[in-house]
């Protein structure tokens, strides 16, 4: 068997390979549509963005609080409420959060249960101490166990703050249908438990709003020093939100591609 045969067969394989990824992959996200509009159904929901290369959302809504699912690319699936809350809290893996943007008031705290898994911080102290209810921690410890073999975890993030309520999850609930329940059901829950009873209020500023304020999409605040500027959609981020949130927070874009941007 001589060499150009040898590179044929492997072009071949290589190409045989692809296909079977390509193929994979379409069955997945036909998947992932098909539970979002169960799910749309079972919440009175709707799915939007279901053009060919568009990332499908699920907009909803709880108690009359505007919410939307979105998953990408990258390791987060997130939810987000439109909640504007009136303290800031931050639920993170051990270290993640260590070099994420801390606002002036915002203090760390201990939690038992947490311990070792989560670090927790905001502010102000007494709004924090208060959310932190047994209902807040069942759902946490609850939101970390979807999915996750017996006795394990699966890492999830929380921030509350003016902008909203966002639960993130590492993994894509939407692949199957009792996650994709399990976890709007449960950030449902945390929501209710967080707003305790306070009024609905008006929406959170969505992060295009935010952005195009002249604001971080991110934490809300504004825009100095060296950012990092997304390659797809041009938004810019401060660079450890940029890195905390793990790419562009921008609806539709979740790119992971940034450059380095100083503003004057």
């Amino acid at each position: 068997m001589d060499d150009p045969l040898l590179q044929a067969l492997g072009w071949l394989a290589g190409v045989m390979t692809f296909a079977l990824c390509l193929v994979s992959a379409l069955g997945q996200t036909r998947a992932c549509r098909r539970h979002l509009r169960e799910a749309a159904r079972a919440i009175d929901g709707r799915v939007r963005g279901n053009g060919w290369g568009e990332r499908p959302r699920l907009d909803f809504a709880v108690d009359g609080i505007p919410a939307e699912f979105v998953y990408s690319p990258g390791p987060w699936a997130r939810v987000r409420f439109r909640w504007s809350a009136p303290g800031r809290l931050r639920i993170a893996p051990a270290g993640e959060s260590a070099g994420a943007r801390r606002l002036p008031g915002d203090l760390g705290y201990d939690v038992p249960e947490f311990a070792g898994g989560y670090d927790v911080e905001g502010g102000p102290e007494a709004w924090v101490l208060e959310s932190l209810s047994d209902e807040t921690r069942g759902c946490v410890l609850a939101l970390a166990a979807l999915g996750a073999p017996t006795g394990g975890s699966v890492p999830i993030r929380i921030d509350v703050g003016p902008f909203g309520l966002s639960v993130f999850y590492r993994g894509n609930p939407a692949a199957e249908h009792e996650l994709l329940t399990g976890f709007l059901s449960l950030s449902s829950r945390l929501l209710r438990g967080l707003r305790g009873d306070s009024p609905a209020g008006a929406p959170a500023e969505s992060a295009e709003e935010v952005a195009a304020d002249g604001r971080c999409p991110v934490c809300g605040v504004g825009l100095d020093g060296v950012l990092r500027r997304c390659q797809r959609c041009r938004t810019f981020h401060h660079g450890d939100c940029w890195e905390y949130f793990g790419g562009c927070a921008m609806y539709g874009c979740f790119s992971r591609q940034a450059e380095r941007v100083r503003l004057e």
